[in-house]
């Protein structure tokens, strides 16, 4: 699995931030995430999660875990990098993959992934989440063609979405440090759906961040200035210093 390290200009931190793209994400459409957290001392690594074409989707949608879907695959994809990458990390993850990261780092044993931010999701109520996106960005106004394709997604994407990222969350110890960036704005995934997935995720020390007039991962292009500060703090806080 190819990525991208990126060092910043002074390393202060040990670990290094691990971007998981959201759905379709190139390298990048992250860079000014990346240039955020060099600027404040992180090595960062950029990766692109591979689709499967029709002559792979087979090898593709299935996962080491016999898991069938793309989500565990990207799993796998994800796996990888962390393995290659030395020492300690925190995933900072976007939108519905950020479920394929929770579990890719899971199955990690010792965890060495130390802390988790999560931008516009994961999300429960994904059929919902996706015949949004089928409508706002794909502008599929049918509803017989949008349901039909968003239950072809759905399939795709995993076959017991809530049921497997519940059970990844649950993995994750005790006092386990997340930050969830909520834009209030978003016409695709809508806050009471990530609110759900983390709902009976109690033992989680789970911060969260609203971000009153932000759209779909728009939060960081849109409003830096609210932005930048809480999850600096936040990065900072559960980073090793150098």
């Amino acid at each position: 699995m190819k990525f991208d390290t990126i060092e910043p200009k002074k390393r202060r931190f040990e670990e290094t931030v691990v971007f998981v793209p959201f759905f379709g994400g190139k390298k990048e459409n992250l860079r000014r995430h990346s240039e955020f957290v060099s600027e404040l001392g992180f090595r960062n690594v950029l990766f692109e999660n591979t689709f499967p074409t029709l002559k792979t989707q087979h090898r593709l949608l299935r996962s080491r875990s016999r898991e069938w879907g793309l989500k565990h695959a990207w799993a796998d994809e994800i796996f990888d990098v962390l393995s290659a990458i030395e020492g300690n990390k925190i995933l900072y993850g976007f939108s519905g993959p950020s479920s394929a990261g929770i579990e890719a780092a899971v199955r990690r044993h010792p965890l060495d992934v130390k802390a988790m931010v999560f931008d516009s999701g994961p999300f429960f109520y994904d059929r919902y989440c996706n015949a949004n996106r089928l409508l706002f960005e794909r502008k599929i106004e049918n509803p017989l063609a949008r349901f039909a394709v968003s239950a072809l997604h759905e399939a795709l994407w995993s076959h017991n979405h809530q049921k497997t990222l519940a059970n990844a969350l649950a993995k994750l110890p005790k006092g386990f440090p997340v930050l969830s960036i909520r834009p209030l704005q978003d016409i695709l995934v809508p806050p009471w759906a990530i609110d759900a997935a983390f709902r009976d995720q109690t033992h989680l020390n789970l911060e969260i961040l609203d971000l009153a007039d932000a759209h779909h991962l728009k939060g960081l292009k849109e409003f830096p200035e609210l932005y930048k500060p809480p999850v600096q703090k936040f990065l900072q806080r559960v980073a090793t210093a150098l």
